[in-house]
């Protein structure tokens, strides 16, 4: 069921890795984050976002213990 993974059009395992180092190295990532930091800054989302992906002060203490 479905296509052959060399027609998918996407290169080797070794391209991707290759791809992914060289935007590492570059500094890709950092950037890309930093530009969406920035833009959910602006829109006034970042505090929206932080009440979803972190749990309140005393759980992560409570976590840590465990």
């Amino acid at each position: 069921m479905g296509a052959p993974t060399r027609e998918l059009g996407f290169g080797s395992g070794m391209t991707c890795w290759r791809r992914l180092e060289e935007w590492n190295r570059a500094g890709v990532w950092q950037q890309l984050h930093a530009l969406l930091l920035a833009e959910l800054q602006g829109a006034d989302r970042l505090a929206g976002l932080r009440h979803h992906l972190l749990p309140p002060p005393q759980q992560m203490t409570i976590r840590q213990e465990l």
